[in-house]
């Protein structure tokens, strides 16, 4: 991994469109985001409302971060097409 001199703390759905603008301005390369989950971030409200509206299935549309934003998916390909370092299942203390 190169060395990277933005760093994000936490990869909850706030960090995944962090990490979309920091993409949009080219900015990619220099981004390493750390997270304590084994996944990307997703939309964790979609998972809330599935629970609370039982009536019918959820839409939830992979989990993927800036999928309820008309934005692209954000999965772990699309952090690596645009060089953006993960590191996952790790906890900052």
């Amino acid at each position: 991994m190169s060395a990277r001199s933005i760093v994000i703390v936490g990869a909850g759905n706030s960090a995944g469109y962090l990490v979309r603008t920091l993409v949009a301005n080219n900015l990619g390369h220099k981004t390493l985001l750390i997270g304590d989950e084994d996944v990307a971030p997703y939309e964790r409200p979609a998972l809330t409302k599935g629970f609370l509206h039982a009536e019918g299935p959820p839409r939830l549309p992979g989990f993927h971060t800036c999928v309820g934003g008309g934005g692209e998916r954000q999965t772990l390909e699309w952090y690596a097409e645009h060089d953006v370092a993960l590191k996952l299942s790790t906890r900052v203390t």
